[in-house]
Protein backbone atom coordinates (compact mmCIF):
# COMPACT_ATOMS: atom_id res chain seq x y z
CA UNK A 1 0.00 0.00 0.00
CA UNK A 2 2.98 2.10 0.96
CA UNK A 3 4.67 1.26 -2.29
CA UNK A 4 1.34 2.13 -4.21
CA UNK A 5 0.94 5.79 -2.43
CA UNK A 6 4.71 6.61 -3.03
CA UNK A 7 4.14 5.77 -7.06
CA UNK A 8 0.71 7.82 -7.29
CA UNK A 9 2.74 11.15 -5.37
CA UNK A 10 5.94 10.65 -7.86
CA UNK A 11 3.20 10.29 -10.97
CA UNK A 12 1.47 13.47 -9.91
CA UNK A 13 4.55 15.37 -9.18
CA UNK A 14 5.71 14.41 -12.46
CA UNK A 15 2.34 15.80 -14.25
CA UNK A 16 2.24 18.89 -12.17
CA UNK A 17 5.99 19.53 -13.69
CA UNK A 18 4.61 18.32 -17.03
CA UNK A 19 1.71 21.11 -16.52
CA UNK A 20 4.25 23.78 -15.28
CA UNK A 21 6.92 23.52 -17.95
CA UNK A 22 3.99 23.73 -20.84
CA UNK A 23 2.96 26.78 -19.07
CA UNK A 24 6.10 28.13 -19.06
CA UNK A 25 5.48 27.84 -23.44
CA UNK A 26 5.36 31.68 -24.91
CA UNK A 27 3.77 32.35 -27.91
CA UNK A 28 7.02 31.36 -29.82
CA UNK A 29 9.81 29.70 -28.73
CA UNK A 30 13.67 29.73 -30.22
CA UNK A 31 16.04 27.17 -29.42
CA UNK A 32 18.67 28.04 -31.38
CA UNK A 33 22.60 27.12 -31.11
CA UNK A 34 24.97 29.34 -33.26
CA UNK A 35 28.48 29.25 -34.38
CA UNK A 36 28.88 32.51 -34.55
CA UNK A 37 28.20 35.60 -32.45
CA UNK A 38 24.79 37.14 -32.82
CA UNK A 39 23.39 40.67 -31.58
CA UNK A 40 19.96 40.82 -32.02
CA UNK A 41 16.60 38.75 -33.58
CA UNK A 42 14.13 40.38 -35.32
CA UNK A 43 10.42 39.21 -35.17
CA UNK A 44 7.52 40.39 -37.28
CA UNK A 45 4.70 38.81 -39.49
CA UNK A 46 5.44 40.00 -42.92
CA UNK A 47 3.18 42.82 -43.45
CA UNK A 48 4.66 44.37 -39.84
CA UNK A 49 1.26 45.56 -39.09
CA UNK A 50 0.41 43.06 -35.75
CA UNK A 51 3.66 42.15 -34.68
CA UNK A 52 7.59 44.03 -34.66
CA UNK A 53 9.58 43.29 -32.06
CA UNK A 54 14.20 43.01 -31.97
CA UNK A 55 15.46 41.32 -29.14
CA UNK A 56 18.80 40.66 -27.68
CA UNK A 57 19.75 36.67 -28.98
CA UNK A 58 20.10 34.36 -26.57
CA UNK A 59 19.93 30.27 -27.17
CA UNK A 60 16.14 29.96 -25.46
CA UNK A 61 13.83 32.97 -26.55
CA UNK A 62 10.15 32.47 -25.12
CA UNK A 63 8.71 35.56 -27.19
CA UNK A 64 4.88 36.68 -26.27
CA UNK A 65 3.00 37.52 -29.53
CA UNK A 66 0.01 40.68 -30.13
CA UNK A 67 -1.70 38.55 -32.03
CA UNK A 68 -2.67 34.67 -33.27
CA UNK A 69 0.06 32.89 -34.86
CA UNK A 70 -1.37 32.57 -38.24
CA UNK A 71 0.65 34.25 -41.30
CA UNK A 72 4.25 34.69 -42.81
CA UNK A 73 6.69 35.30 -40.23
CA UNK A 74 10.36 37.29 -40.66
CA UNK A 75 12.69 35.89 -38.05
CA UNK A 76 15.76 37.14 -38.73
CA UNK A 77 19.29 37.49 -37.22
CA UNK A 78 21.47 40.26 -36.69
CA UNK A 79 25.30 38.84 -36.86
CA UNK A 80 28.33 41.63 -36.96
CA UNK A 81 28.77 40.38 -40.36
CA UNK A 82 25.10 41.00 -41.40
CA UNK A 83 21.83 39.93 -41.47
CA UNK A 84 20.85 36.41 -41.89
CA UNK A 85 17.01 36.65 -42.94
CA UNK A 86 15.05 33.71 -42.70
CA UNK A 87 10.55 33.79 -43.39
CA UNK A 88 8.33 31.15 -42.36
CA UNK A 89 4.56 30.17 -42.68
CA UNK A 90 3.16 29.23 -39.41
CA UNK A 91 0.60 28.84 -37.60
CA UNK A 92 -0.64 27.26 -34.05
CA UNK A 93 -0.17 28.57 -30.36
CA UNK A 94 2.59 28.03 -27.84
CA UNK A 95 5.18 26.96 -30.84
CA UNK A 96 8.68 25.76 -30.53
CA UNK A 97 11.36 26.12 -33.58
CA UNK A 98 14.37 24.14 -32.55
CA UNK A 99 17.84 24.83 -35.00
CA UNK A 100 21.29 25.89 -35.80
CA UNK A 101 22.52 29.81 -36.97
CA UNK A 102 25.91 29.35 -39.12
CA UNK A 103 25.90 31.21 -42.26
CA UNK A 104 22.20 30.65 -42.56
CA UNK A 105 19.48 29.88 -40.04
CA UNK A 106 19.00 25.77 -40.07
CA UNK A 107 15.52 24.75 -38.99
CA UNK A 108 15.65 20.97 -37.72
CA UNK A 109 12.26 20.94 -35.82
CA UNK A 110 9.19 23.00 -35.95
CA UNK A 111 6.26 21.57 -33.49
CA UNK A 112 3.08 22.93 -32.69
CA UNK A 113 2.25 24.16 -36.76
CA UNK A 114 1.59 22.25 -39.25
CA UNK A 115 1.42 25.04 -41.75
CA UNK A 116 5.03 25.52 -41.70
CA UNK A 117 5.74 21.51 -42.90
CA UNK A 118 2.39 22.01 -45.76
CA UNK A 119 4.09 24.71 -46.63
CA UNK A 120 7.56 23.39 -47.36
CA UNK A 121 5.69 20.41 -48.90
CA UNK A 122 3.57 22.46 -51.45
CA UNK A 123 6.94 24.08 -52.50
CA UNK A 124 8.71 20.86 -52.96
CA UNK A 125 6.40 19.96 -54.56
CA UNK A 126 5.27 22.80 -57.03
CA UNK A 127 9.37 23.15 -57.97
CA UNK A 128 9.68 19.50 -58.83
CA UNK A 129 6.00 19.56 -60.70
CA UNK A 130 7.20 23.39 -62.44
CA UNK A 131 11.06 22.64 -62.58
CA UNK A 132 10.87 21.43 -66.78
CA UNK A 133 8.81 24.04 -68.11
CA UNK A 134 8.35 27.63 -68.18
CA UNK A 135 4.73 27.51 -69.03
CA UNK A 136 2.00 26.08 -66.80
CA UNK A 137 0.62 23.05 -67.43
CA UNK A 138 -3.10 21.69 -66.60
CA UNK A 139 -1.51 19.57 -64.30
CA UNK A 140 -0.02 22.56 -62.57
CA UNK A 141 -2.93 24.59 -62.72
CA UNK A 142 -5.04 22.04 -61.11
CA UNK A 143 -2.82 21.18 -58.42
CA UNK A 144 -2.43 24.86 -57.43
CA UNK A 145 -6.33 25.48 -57.23
CA UNK A 146 -6.76 22.66 -55.01
CA UNK A 147 -3.71 23.82 -52.49
CA UNK A 148 -6.01 27.05 -53.11
CA UNK A 149 -8.99 24.99 -52.16
CA UNK A 150 -7.41 23.87 -49.32
CA UNK A 151 -6.20 26.87 -47.34
CA UNK A 152 -8.60 29.13 -48.56
CA UNK A 153 -9.10 30.18 -45.04
CA UNK A 154 -5.61 30.54 -44.17
CA UNK A 155 -2.90 33.29 -45.58
CA UNK A 156 -0.97 30.77 -47.01
CA UNK A 157 -3.38 30.97 -50.00
CA UNK A 158 -1.99 34.00 -50.40
CA UNK A 159 1.24 32.47 -51.40
CA UNK A 160 -0.57 29.65 -54.20
CA UNK A 161 -2.59 32.96 -55.18
CA UNK A 162 0.76 34.64 -56.22
CA UNK A 163 2.33 31.09 -57.81
CA UNK A 164 -1.15 30.69 -59.59
CA UNK A 165 -0.69 34.65 -61.00
CA UNK A 166 2.57 34.68 -61.95
CA UNK A 167 1.88 32.00 -64.99
CA UNK A 168 -1.74 32.52 -65.81
CA UNK A 169 -1.15 36.42 -65.97
CA UNK A 170 -2.91 36.39 -69.28
CA UNK A 171 -5.33 33.70 -69.25
CA UNK A 172 -8.14 34.74 -67.71
CA UNK A 173 -10.80 31.65 -67.84
CA UNK A 174 -8.09 30.39 -65.51
CA UNK A 175 -7.97 33.55 -63.62
CA UNK A 176 -11.56 33.67 -63.33
CA UNK A 177 -11.25 30.18 -61.39
CA UNK A 178 -8.99 31.55 -58.87
CA UNK A 179 -11.24 34.41 -58.14
CA UNK A 180 -14.05 31.97 -57.57
CA UNK A 181 -12.15 30.66 -54.92
CA UNK A 182 -10.78 33.47 -53.52
CA UNK A 183 -14.26 35.37 -53.02
CA UNK A 184 -14.61 32.92 -50.62
CA UNK A 185 -11.63 34.04 -48.19
CA UNK A 186 -12.20 35.56 -45.18
CA UNK A 187 -12.50 39.56 -45.18
CA UNK A 188 -8.58 39.94 -43.16
CA UNK A 189 -6.99 37.45 -45.26
CA UNK A 190 -8.41 39.00 -48.27
CA UNK A 191 -7.37 42.38 -47.35
CA UNK A 192 -4.13 41.46 -46.48
CA UNK A 193 -1.43 43.72 -48.05
CA UNK A 194 0.33 40.83 -50.04
CA UNK A 195 -2.69 39.38 -51.52
CA UNK A 196 -3.16 39.41 -55.15
CA UNK A 197 -6.89 39.26 -54.90
CA UNK A 198 -7.46 42.63 -56.09
CA UNK A 199 -5.05 42.36 -58.79
CA UNK A 200 -6.84 39.50 -60.37
CA UNK A 201 -9.99 41.40 -59.99
CA UNK A 202 -8.39 44.32 -61.75
CA UNK A 203 -7.10 41.96 -64.41
CA UNK A 204 -10.73 40.67 -65.16
CA UNK A 205 -12.64 43.71 -65.07
CA UNK A 206 -10.61 46.86 -65.76
CA UNK A 207 -9.67 47.17 -69.60
CA UNK A 208 -8.94 50.80 -69.99
CA UNK A 209 -6.84 53.36 -68.03
CA UNK A 210 -7.16 57.10 -67.79
CA UNK A 211 -3.61 58.33 -67.52
CA UNK A 212 -5.05 62.39 -67.60
CA UNK A 213 -6.33 60.99 -63.56
CA UNK A 214 -2.82 60.82 -62.19
CA UNK A 215 0.13 62.98 -61.88
CA UNK A 216 3.59 61.72 -62.29
CA UNK A 217 7.13 63.32 -61.15
CA UNK A 218 9.66 63.93 -63.72
CA UNK A 219 13.83 64.28 -64.09
CA UNK A 220 12.86 67.66 -63.09
CA UNK A 221 11.50 66.56 -59.75
CA UNK A 222 8.39 68.41 -60.63
CA UNK A 223 4.71 67.30 -61.44
CA UNK A 224 3.96 66.29 -64.45
CA UNK A 225 1.63 64.54 -66.77
CA UNK A 226 1.72 61.89 -69.21
CA UNK A 227 0.27 62.41 -72.52
CA UNK A 228 -0.59 58.97 -74.36
CA UNK A 229 0.41 60.34 -78.33
CA UNK A 230 -2.12 60.37 -81.05
CA UNK A 231 -2.05 56.86 -83.17
CA UNK A 232 0.94 55.03 -80.86
CA UNK A 233 1.08 52.29 -78.86
CA UNK A 234 2.31 53.04 -75.78
CA UNK A 235 4.64 50.09 -73.63
CA UNK A 236 4.57 51.19 -69.69
CA UNK A 237 6.94 49.63 -67.77
CA UNK A 238 6.74 49.69 -64.12
CA UNK A 239 9.55 49.32 -62.05
CA UNK A 240 11.95 50.19 -59.56
CA UNK A 241 15.94 51.08 -58.81
CA UNK A 242 16.46 48.12 -56.84
CA UNK A 243 14.77 45.43 -59.00
CA UNK A 244 16.65 43.08 -60.52
CA UNK A 245 14.66 41.67 -62.64
CA UNK A 246 13.75 45.30 -64.11
CA UNK A 247 17.17 46.42 -64.10
CA UNK A 248 18.26 43.12 -66.43
CA UNK A 249 15.15 43.75 -68.87
CA UNK A 250 16.21 47.27 -69.48
CA UNK A 251 19.80 45.78 -70.51
CA UNK A 252 17.93 44.42 -72.96
CA UNK A 253 15.18 46.86 -74.28
CA UNK A 254 17.83 49.35 -74.36
CA UNK A 255 18.95 47.29 -77.48
CA UNK A 256 15.17 47.21 -78.19
CA UNK A 257 14.52 50.59 -78.80
CA UNK A 258 14.65 50.86 -82.91
CA UNK A 259 12.18 47.64 -82.82
CA UNK A 260 9.51 49.55 -80.54
CA UNK A 261 9.99 52.42 -82.57
CA UNK A 262 9.11 50.66 -86.21
CA UNK A 263 6.08 49.00 -84.56
CA UNK A 264 5.09 52.18 -83.41
CA UNK A 265 5.46 52.06 -79.71
CA UNK A 266 6.36 54.68 -77.36
CA UNK A 267 8.34 53.33 -74.11
CA UNK A 268 7.56 54.93 -70.78
CA UNK A 269 9.15 54.19 -67.40
CA UNK A 270 7.33 54.68 -64.42
CA UNK A 271 9.36 54.28 -61.59
CA UNK A 272 7.84 53.58 -57.79
CA UNK A 273 11.36 54.86 -56.20
CA UNK A 274 10.87 57.72 -53.53
CA UNK A 275 14.66 58.77 -54.15
CA UNK A 276 14.96 60.78 -56.95
CA UNK A 277 18.82 61.18 -57.18
CA UNK A 278 19.42 57.09 -57.27
CA UNK A 279 16.89 57.53 -59.92
CA UNK A 280 18.77 59.82 -61.77
CA UNK A 281 21.57 58.49 -60.75
CA UNK A 282 20.45 55.16 -62.53
CA UNK A 283 19.03 56.32 -65.32
CA UNK A 284 21.86 58.72 -66.51
CA UNK A 285 24.62 55.98 -65.75
CA UNK A 286 23.04 54.02 -68.02
CA UNK A 287 21.79 56.53 -70.24
CA UNK A 288 18.38 55.26 -70.50
CA UNK A 289 17.02 57.99 -72.30
CA UNK A 290 13.13 56.98 -73.34
CA UNK A 291 10.61 59.22 -71.31
CA UNK A 292 11.14 58.21 -67.51
CA UNK A 293 8.66 59.03 -64.45
CA UNK A 294 8.21 58.61 -60.72
CA UNK A 295 5.00 57.56 -59.24
CA UNK A 296 4.32 60.54 -56.66
CA UNK A 297 4.80 60.08 -52.94
CA UNK A 298 1.29 60.02 -52.10
CA UNK A 299 0.47 56.27 -51.92
CA UNK A 300 -3.43 56.79 -52.48
CA UNK A 301 -2.93 59.12 -55.39
CA UNK A 302 -0.15 56.57 -57.22
CA UNK A 303 -1.02 54.79 -60.61
CA UNK A 304 0.26 51.83 -59.09
CA UNK A 305 -1.51 51.20 -56.30
CA UNK A 306 -4.76 52.36 -57.86
CA UNK A 307 -3.72 49.69 -60.65
CA UNK A 308 -2.77 46.97 -58.19
CA UNK A 309 0.45 46.70 -59.66
CA UNK A 310 2.98 45.31 -56.79
CA UNK A 311 5.22 43.04 -59.01
CA UNK A 312 7.91 44.34 -60.92
CA UNK A 313 8.86 44.52 -63.43
CA UNK A 314 5.34 45.09 -64.99
CA UNK A 315 4.81 45.69 -68.70
CA UNK A 316 1.09 47.37 -70.02
CA UNK A 317 0.65 47.57 -73.65
CA UNK A 318 -2.04 50.68 -73.61
CA UNK A 319 -3.29 52.40 -76.93
CA UNK A 320 -4.07 56.00 -77.48
CA UNK A 321 -7.21 56.17 -75.91
CA UNK A 322 -6.04 54.18 -72.96
CA UNK A 323 -7.22 50.85 -73.97
CA UNK A 324 -5.42 47.82 -72.05
CA UNK A 325 -3.96 45.42 -74.80
CA UNK A 326 -1.69 43.08 -72.70
CA UNK A 327 -0.85 43.22 -69.16
CA UNK A 328 2.34 41.03 -68.22
CA UNK A 329 5.20 40.51 -66.07
CA UNK A 330 7.43 39.49 -69.11
CA UNK A 331 8.99 41.18 -71.63
CA UNK A 332 8.84 38.38 -73.99
CA UNK A 333 5.11 38.53 -73.44
CA UNK A 334 5.62 42.08 -75.20
CA UNK A 335 7.66 40.40 -78.23
CA UNK A 336 5.48 37.28 -78.73
CA UNK A 337 2.41 40.85 -79.20
CA UNK A 338 4.63 42.33 -81.56
CA UNK A 339 5.05 39.10 -83.79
Amino acid sequence: MKKFLILALFSVIITSCQSERKKELSDLNLYFESDIEIDSVFISNITQDREFQFLPFSNTMNIDLNDSINDLYNINFYTKNGLIMNQMWLDGKQLQIKGRITNKAEIDTVIGSSLYYKAKDFSKRYKKMSSNSSEISTSENEFLLQELEAHIENPFSIHVTSQFLMKNMQNKDELQKAYAILNRQPKQIKNHLYNDFKKIENLLTVNTIDISNYKFLNTNNELSDITFSEGKIHLIDFWFVDCKPCVKDHKYISNQLDKLKANNIELIGVSIDRDHSKWMNYLDSNSYNWANFRDVDNYDDRLTKNMYISTFPTYMLVDDQGNIIKNTNNYKDIEEQLK
